[in-house]
């Protein structure tokens, strides 16, 4: 019986914990976006360095997506099927909300509005969000909506993706070790990245270099999956990884420190499992995980629309905020049974070439 409540069922009873890792990550990305708008006694310069570790949720993302994908793929991949469903899954929402940045700004502009992120309007930009090139370089800055980069990565990645298997082949462990290569290589790499950005903090501007390593650490860990599920005391281990992380956040702890949590925690999250129990505390959550992309994708609207109208109601802008963060979840939950699932449906059932007529 899969876990649920709310008609939101995770797909699998062998991935609970890294569905509610999901959930936590998207989580902590909506604060990371949110922190500027919040005012402390402190002063403005805390709100704007503090929770900065938070951008490893995405690189969370990126190996759990390794995990997943592989474990879904790996004995029946259909290049040009899974090709199909990924960008059913992924394309509705991801196109939905580029429309309303792109119509937002561009009636903006034709009313003589200072809409208060018109810099997102770009229309230079368009040609590679609607192409998923939007983590290559391609665009000089943040676009439309800013968070989909992580999803031009993540379909770069897809069309790798019989490759990065045939690697795999190789040897299971290769996928992993070549993922330490490209962080070691980054890291060298950092005086000529773009922008003079350290490597997790890469998005528009070659975001597709964060994402290969991370998936590759993700598929490597599925095919260890066995080895991993040995490890004793696995949820409470995953416990204590968490708060490590969160201790690390708030210390803003070093990036190798974060390196090191981030790829441990989907580690001994698969680990747990593998050879833990199907409920426990770390699994709570797991149906929430369904509205990870919803949270992710939705999230830069709420703060667009919302703050503004808000604060101009004469709210303060802490209350506006925090208002907002609450919206995010109905609004996802809503966009996920009645947009991206039905969406999803009608795109994965449109042949791509048609039917040959037999006599």
């Amino acid at each position: 019986m899969r876990s649920g409540f709310l008609g939101l069922k995770s797909e699998s009873d062998r991935l609970l914990r890294l569905d509610s890792l999901r959930f936590l990550a998207a989580v902590m990305v909506v604060v990371y976006h949110f922190r500027n708008q919040w005012t402390f006694a402190s002063g403005p310069g805390w709100k704007m360095t503090q929770f900065g570790n938070m951008t490893f949720a995405v690189d969370l993302f990126f190996i759990i997506s390794g995990i997943v994908i592989t474990f879904v793929y790996e004995d029946r991949l259909d290049y040009r099927s899974f090709l199909k469903r990924r960008f059913a899954r992924l394309a509705p929402l991801h196109y939905a909300t580029f429309l309303f940045y792109f119509l937002a700004g561009f009636l903006a502009l034709r009313a003589g509005y200072d809409f208060w992120e018109l810099w997102k309007y770009r229309p230079e930009c368009a040609l590679p969000h609607l192409l998923f090139l939007n983590a290559h370089g391609l665009c000089d800055s943040h676009s439309f909506n800013h968070v989909s980069w992580s999803i031009g990565a993540e379909m770069t990645v897809y069309l790798l993706f019989p490759l990065l298997l045939r690697l795999m082949g190789v040897h299971r462990a290769l996928p992993g070790l070549v993922a330490l290569g490209c962080i070691m290589v980054l890291g060298m790499a950092e005086p000529w990245l773009p922008g003079d950005l350290p490597w997790h903090r890469l998005s528009h501007d070659l975001g597709i270099v964060r994402a290969i390593p991370a998936f590759l650490f993700g598929m490597s860990l599925w095919a260890y999956r066995r080895e991993l599920g040995r490890l004793p005391f696995a949820d409470a281990f995953l416990v204590g990884l968490m708060l490590s992380f969160a201790g690390a956040v708030l210390t803003e702890a070093g990036r190798g420190t974060m390196v090191a949590l981030t790829y441990a925690i989907a580690a001994v999250a698969l680990a747990a499992d593998q050879g833990g129990k199907k409920r426990s505390l770390p699994t709570l959550i797991a149906p929430l995980g369904m509205l990870t992309y919803g949270i992710y994708m939705l999230h830069p609207l709420v703060r667009t629309v919302g703050f503004p109208v808000l604060t101009a109601s004469g709210l303060d802008g802490n209350a506006a905020i925090a208002i907002c963060g609450l919206l995010v979840l109905p609004l996802a939950y809503m966009s996920y049974f009645w947009f991206e699932n039905p969406a999803r449906r009608w795109l994965s059932h449109i042949r791509l070439r048609p039917t040959p007529v037999t006599a």
